[in-house]
């Protein structure tokens, strides 16, 4: 921008004060005041929230960081990246504390248990493990899904791990013994992400079918369908003139 004079701007608490690369992933420390954010460059950076200014710059990942996760103390951060690993940060230092080289395949996500002892990973090699966080030890490794599991998240009370995977299901783990409780049907495309309700007594699952399922966590009962209205939804299209085949046929798609 030529001839233009910045001397006097106060950028101080802009947003784009730094300049990023496309993001991943993002995450808010427990308290609110640190935002974490993943990029394709395998670069985290920690953000204060109140002024946005950056904290701190990780590095250490050789590929995308798909998924961040703080722990519930929100003194140490985890992060998968496409390089098959997870790394464990110190928030305060942005030390690397830690380096889990397990998974053959890219790490799609994390999830601490509700206590911080115990971190669970997936990966596109199909797999879910389960970390002892302070040792770094693989303590289970969770068999069961045949496609990159894309999405993990514990129950509120830890007892359950939940993963949903491009396999088109969601499946619920003991925690404990690292057995398979149930497997949920019914999404017609790649889960990719997962929630719970505060209670415990809801589970959300998101899909590439465009559809969230709402499950009931004691039953495995699929509860609603959530299906927001497409772009052209109800749109009649008889004895329009102008439009070609494939035009057709596109604004079909999107309405049904």
């Amino acid at each position: 921008m030529a001839g233009v004079n910045f001397q006097n701007a106060a950028f101080a608490k802009s947003v784009f004060a730094q300049t990023l690369s496309s993001v991943l992933s993002v995450a808010f420390s427990p308290d609110g005041k640190i935002l974490a954010t993943g990029d394709v460059n395998g670069i985290i950076s920690l953000w204060q929230v109140p002024d946005c200014q950056q904290l701190l710059t990780l590095k250490g990942h050789h590929g995308w960081v798909w998924a961040i996760a703080f722990s519930p103390d929100g003194q140490t951060l985890a992060s998968g990246s496409n390089d098959s690993s997870v790394r464990l940060w110190d928030v305060t230092s942005g030390g690397c504390v830690r380096v889990l080289q397990d998974h053959t395949s890219g790490v799609w996500s994390v999830s601490f248990s509700p206590d911080g002892k115990l971190l669970a990973t997936g990966s596109q090699d199909f797999l879910v493990r389960l970390y002892d966080v302070s040792h770094g030890k693989c303590l289970k490794v969770l068999h069961g899904h045949t496609n990159g599991v894309w999405a993990v998240a514990f129950s509120p009370d830890g007892q359950i791990i939940t993963s949903g995977s491009a396999d088109q299901t969601v499946r619920l783990w003991d925690a404990a013994e690292g057995a398979c409780l149930k497997v949920l049907y019914g999404h017609s495309s790649w889960v990719r992400s997962l929630a719970w309700s505060l209670d415990g007594r809801m589970l959300a699952s998101g899909s590439q079918d465009e559809t969230i399922k709402l499950w009931d966590a004691k039953t495995s009962e699929c509860k609603k369908t959530l299906i927001a209205d497409r772009l052209y939804e109800g749109m009649n299209i008889t004895g329009v003139t102008g439009l070609t085949v494939g035009q057709k046929a596109t604004l079909k798609a999107l309405g049904q």
